[in-house]
Order: structure tokens, then sequence, then C-alpha cells
């Protein structure tokens, strides 16, 4: 299981660099228009802070919790039974499951009605919703399933 949640995690983070360099390449064709020629694409920042940062961030998360290339607090760790720690990261990668569990079936039920009413963002272009809340889900069920993958992995080590 943990060698298919890798691949998907790192095809999920192939999208999201290449969200990344569109991002950086639309910014920059629009500094230059409006320095060169003056006129300005006002499409850019709603299409950049809608759709390309949501897939940046939502994309990437669960690879960052593989890696370790996250925040974690680890004061404590040296001063506790290793049972205890991985006890206490069963428990805590079990809670974060459940919580990404939520924002996933939340996501899936934005995702699917506004796929079905049609729902578009009003700013200066009419932009579909759905692909915002498609890519809050993919990511958010990703990291589901990596935290429900960590807490077997601690559990298992507590006994």
């Amino acid at each position: 299981m943990n060698n298919l949640l890798s691949r998907i995690e790192n095809i999920l983070m192939t999208i999201a660099q290449l969200c990344l360099l569109v991002i950086t390449l639309i910014v920059v064709f629009d500094v230059v228009l409006r320095y060169i020629f003056s006129f300005s694409l006002t499409w850019i920042y709603p299409a950049v802070g809608s759709y390309l940062v949501v897939c940046i961030f939502y994309l990437a998360i669960s690879i960052g919790l593989r890696t370790d290339s996250h925040i974690a607090i680890t004061v404590f760790e040296t001063r506790i039974s290793p049972k205890f720690l991985n006890l206490s990261l069963a428990l805590g990668f079990t809670a974060s499951a459940l919580f990404m569990a939520l924002i996933a079936i939340e996501s899936f039920d934005n995702f699917w009605t506004s796929l079905i009413k049609e729902e578009i963002i009003s700013m200066t272009m009419p932009w579909p919703t759905w692909p915002t809340f498609l890519a809050v889900f993919i990511g958010s069920l990703l990291m589901m399933l990596r935290c429900i993958f960590l807490s077997i992995q601690k559990g298992r080590a507590v006994f």
C-alpha cells in the first residue's frame, strides 16, 4: 500500500510543481505586459488564487508528511519512551485521519454540488468552482490515507 500511495503522491507532486511553474510564467507574462505595454490581464489573479495555489497546497500536502518536510515539535521526543512516543503518534495520526476525512467528505460534497449546478466564481471571468473543490478532495483524501498508514505503522511499533 505504501508503494501505491507514494506513486500517487509523486504524480500529484509533479502536478503541483507544474502549477507553480504556470503561476511563475503567468505572473512574469503579466508583469511584462503591464510595464512594457501598459496592459494587464484581469483573469490572472483569480485563476492563480482560486485554482493554482489550491492545487499546489493540497496536491503536495501528503508528500510533505511522507518525507518529513513539515513542522514537527520534537521537544519531548528524546525524553519519553519509544512505546509511548509511537502510541502518541499513532493516536495523533488517527485523529488527523479523521479530520482529513471530514475535509474530504465536505469537499467532495461541494465538488459534486458545484459540478451539477455548474456554479461559477463571480469575478471578471466566469470560472467554474468545481476544480478547486476537486483538488481539495483529492489532496485531503490522500492525506487521510497517509495518516492511516502512519497510524498503523506507529501502532505496530508499540507492540
